[in-house]
């Protein structure tokens, strides 16, 4: 990206060229400008490319030339076309003919060819059915005829038509605005004001410039490519206007290999999940998968929602419709926040009207699937759960809740149930890494469940916590317990109430005094606090008659009490209050 221009109101616009520059159109020519705004090239040129080093290709009238940073010209602007410099040496056309130029602007081969490759400092020169084979030095002079083999000519049908790797100098200052492919360049029409592909064998028009925006993606061997089309979608009763439609090109190839119909493709997918396709959605607001290899192709279409790669597997519904809602029974059901969808598509969109009421949907609404039968998909687009659950939620670890007639259960990546769908909610309980859920009927009675969908704690607890030092807090009959990872009571419940686990060490209370229990339910310190905080750094607030200090595990005062409130330590300081005052100690 460009450093800060400052460059007035003289342009009309302005496009990406490389880490330190920037092109200015003005009256339908392009101009190259530095981070300061200081004009490098004047505005007279129908394009501006990267030559090699600090020179430039440019075209001008229709007829190329070379020019340095000094806008002084180098090569005569006199051709119809002149290739990036390649190992030295470059392709011109002039009087409809190909030749190469090394790079002291000297004919290496006049311009009296159809048709020019090279690879690896080989070039095959076509002339009707014949070619000539040339052989060129690493400095980028044509070979002594006594070094090599006597170049001939031969006839198109005896040739080897092994492909080898084409190897381009890399220009040092250029960034990602490196607009050239292997064998073709992206250029901007200032006539057009879009984006064309370009041949670089002899400079003749791809794809004609059609393009508003253009984003290269080379190791996905594509280019994404913007036309400026107005598309529709409501969301409940507020309307939103998008502005952009986008395809796939083939780099390879430098062909359309996708219709121009989507609002977004997500590369994030072939990135972060390693996936072989990726999600997109189209212009009716319907999603669907495109395919790596070959590259571009629609796998899956017509869905009304495909979400994230989770586990390998994407929730997947082919009926109902995507919309968003305010309703708190809908949003039980949420796929996420409606405006952080909208601002994470390719294409820009705006509302059509901003009542009071659009205003509020815009901020609170939540994404949500009408009519809508759930199943799963993988990175391959097969379909591996068949859809006919009400909703679902991420696979985590080999699992997920799925709901069927409003009841809730869960099922394998093979759509098996582990868990019948009878249950009125299913949880993941918090510190088991997802390995554990927590269920409940509507008598309000908690259990846990694994991933493999084995009971491991009944349901007859009133509450349940969160898991700690590997002990879960339950509740049952109004007092408090502690339950091991197995799912067995270890500590019965006999508390009026507990803290969690913090070094081996909990601090309960019995009746109206509290005291400390260690892991296995042993007493520590007797029952003789008002009120006590968790151990923290190896000290825990007590609350006495004469104000709150500290105490360690033998029940000493480390911190004599003192103070009007104190808070557990954490990360060797406390926060305490000490005439109306606010502070912090250590140990």
């Amino acid at each position: 990206t460009a450093e800060k221009i400052i460059a007035g109101n003289f342009y009309e616009d302005y496009l990406p060229f490389s880490d330190s520059y920037v092109l200015a159109l003005k009256d339908k020519k392009l101009a190259l400008l530095d981070a300061q705004g200081n004009s490098v090239l004047a505005p007279a040129y129908e394009e501006i490319s990267i030559f090699a080093d600090s020179l430039f290709r440019v075209r001008k009238d229709g007829l190329w030339g070379i020019v340095d940073f000094n806008d002084e010209v180098v090569l005569a602007i006199d051709y119809q076309y002149i290739a990036p410099v390649e190992d030295n040496f470059f392709t011109v056309k002039k009087n409809g003919n190909i030749g190469l130029m090394n790079r002291q602007y000297e004919w290496l081969i006049p311009a009296e060819y159809s048709r020019i490759q090279h690879k690896d400092r080989q070039v095959k020169a076509f002339k009707g059915k014949a070619m000539t084979l040339y052989s060129i030095d690493e400095n980028g002079n044509l070979q002594d005829q006594n070094s090599f083999q006597e170049h001939f000519t031969i006839r198109i049908g005896g040739l080897n038509r092994r492909s080898r790797s084409r190897m381009r100098t890399i220009v040092p200052w250029g960034g990602d605005q490196d607009y050239l492919l292997d064998n073709f360049e992206w250029f901007y029409s200032t006539q057009r004001n879009r984006w064309g592909l370009r041949r670089l064998d002899d400079g003749t028009v791809q794809i004609a410039p059609t393009f508003y925006s253009i984003r290269i993606v080379r190791d996905l061997g594509m280019t994404i490519v913007g036309i400026e089309k107005i598309n529709y979608l409501d969301f409940e009763r507020t309307s939103y206007r998008f502005y952009m439609t986008y395809g796939i090109v083939n780099n390879e190839v430098g062909r359309l290999v996708s219709k121009i119909n989507m609002l977004d493709i997500r590369l994030s997918d072939f990135y972060e999940q390693q996936s072989r396709v990726a999600r997109c959605i189209f212009e009716d607001g319907t999603h669907g998968l495109i395919s790596r290899k070959p590259i571009g192709k629609i796998l899956l279409k017509s869905c009304s929602y495909i979400g994230d790669y989770q586990d390998g597997l994407a929730r997947v519904s082919f009926k109902g419709k995507l919309s968003a809602t305010m309703d708190k029974k809908k949003t039980a059901f949420s796929l996420g926040a409606l405006t952080p969808f909208l601002d994470s598509l390719r294409t820009p969109y705006s509302m059509i009207d901003y009542t009071l009421y659009d205003q509020r949907f815009q901020k609170e609404a939540q994404l949500y699937c009408e009519d809508c039968l759930w199943g799963f998909v993988d990175t391959l687009g097969q379909v591996q759960v068949v859809p006919e659950f009400a909703f679902v939620k991420h696979f985590e670890n080999e699992a997920a809740i799925v709901l069927t007639d409003d009841k809730w259960g869960l099922i394998n990546k093979k759509g098996e149930l582990l868990l019948q769908c009878r249950y009125d909610g299913i949880e993941y309980l918090e510190n088991t890494n997802k390995q554990i859920f927590k269920v409940f009927v509507n008598q309000k009675k908690y259990g846990l469940i694994d991933s493999t969908g084995n009971l491991a704690i009944k349901l007859q607890y009133d509450a349940l916590r969160k898991f700690r030092e590997g002990r879960i807090a339950l509740k049952r009959n109004g007092k408090w317990g502690f339950a091991n990872a197995d799912g067995e009571e270890v500590i019965p419940c006999r508390f009026r109430k507990v803290n969690d686990f913090h070094e081996g060490l909990a601090t309960v209370k019995l009746n109206r005094k509290w005291g400390v229990i260690d892991l296995s339910g042993k007493v520590v310190l007797d029952f003789d606090y008002r009120k006590l905080g968790n151990f923290q750094n190896g000290l825990a607030w007590v609350h006495t008659s004469k104000g709150y200090g500290y105490i360690n595990s033998q029940g000493q005062f480390i911190i004599a009490p003192q103070y009007r409130k104190a808070f557990d330590f954490e990360n060797g300081v406390a926060r305490v209050m000490s005439n109306g005052k606010y502070g912090l100690i250590d140990t």
